[in-house]
């Protein structure tokens, strides 16, 4: 047995303090060393033993041999018991740790690793004033002469950025500095769901690409709240009950703006080789009746069938469609 597991010394802390065990994984071992030895006996339940109260003292001398701490952790929790779990031991052991002074934000694995059991735990309530992040990065495509100006003055030319590296990278931690967009605005503020249409599909130079992957939309739809209210915004995703959903349920953090599902009218042409067979039925009962009136929908809704939106991408008319899409909408 390991001696080291707070699995293994929760179990064993509540057989001493509660008089009885349910037979667990890792408690097995345990239970079994002890009912050779004399100091438990099975319970009224199935799989549950109880510790014999004759033999109390010595399991307490077993765990102090085994259990170098033990003693405190048992007056630790003699008055509360019932608290008694791996993670109040370890919470326990690390109480006299405080994180250094002028920590604001800390990574969800930096965190899981300082107060959980190891950095692919989970632990996610840090303590007041803590904010915890993925880190993750935004991609934008930028249309020609955005900037962004910084809250100390600089500015970032993100023609510059599209120039050297195609796109320009806004990681998460970014959001939380004073920061706006200038420059030359966009028509329109296109998000796109997937990266493979994200990186390949061709724009003009007045629209500016985003991506938002899946359903993890929130670095979008705060980047989208720092531009003016007057830009329109569309979201292309996949030709399905979740991409549909996706672009319906996106919304502002800040403003709670939301986007226009885009359908590109040109998609019709890959409707007989390129859809694909879905399980079951549209869920139409949540769909806008405009959206339910777009001929490529309508099919695609009739035949059961769905539409990657990847292979749209590399029509010629694409251009053409998000052209005409974006002066109806500033016509609005």
């Amino acid at each position: 047995m390991n001696w080291d597991s707070d699995e293994l010394r929760a179990a064993a802390l509540k057989l001493l303090l509660l008089a009885t065990l349910r037979e667990t994984k890792v408690a097995a071992p345990l239970l079994a060393e002890l009912e050779e030895l004399g100091m438990v006996a099975p319970g009224t339940r199935k799989g549950e033993f109880r510790l014999l109260a004759q033999q109390e003292d010595k399991f307490r001398r077993y765990l102090s041999v085994r259990w170098p701490e033990f003693a405190e952790t048992e007056q630790a929790f003699s008055a509360r018991p019932t608290l008694i779990s791996a993670i109040a031991l370890r919470a326990l052991r690390r109480a006299p740790l405080k994180l250094p002074a002028g920590i604001t934000q800390l990574n969800r694995k930096t965190w899981s690793a300082w107060a959980g059991a190891h950095s692919k735990s989970g632990c996610a309530t840090p303590p007041p004033g803590i904010l915890l992040t993925s880190d993750e990065n935004l991609r934008l495509r930028p249309n020609a002469g955005l900037q962004i100006i910084g809250e100390q003055g600089g500015t970032l030319d993100a023609d510059v950025c599209r120039a050297l590296f195609g796109e320009l990278i806004v990681p998460e931690r970014g959001f939380s500095r004073n920061w706006h967009v200038t420059g030359v605005l966009p028509w329109l503020v296109l998000t796109v769901e997937n990266i493979g249409a994200y990186i390949d599909i061709t724009i003009p130079p007045w629209l500016l690409l985003v991506h938002a992957p899946g359903r993890n939309t929130l670095l979008a739809t705060r980047f989208i709240d720092r531009l003016p209210a007057t830009v329109p915004w569309v979201h292309f995703g996949d030709l399905d009950p979740a991409g549909l959903d996706i672009a319906l349920s996106m919304r502002g953090p800040q403003t709670g703006r939301t986007p226009v599902p885009w359908i590109p009218h040109i998609a019709f042409e890959l409707l007989e080789t390129h859809s694909l067979p879905l399980s079951s039925p549209w869920p139409t009962q949540h769909l806008p009746q405009k959206l339910l009136e777009h001929p490529v929908l309508a099919w695609l809704i009739a035949h059961q069938r769905w539409l990657e939106h990847e292979s749209i991408v590399v029509l010629s008319g694409l251009v053409e469609d998000v052209t005409k899409l974006a002066e109806m909408l500033r016509e609005r």
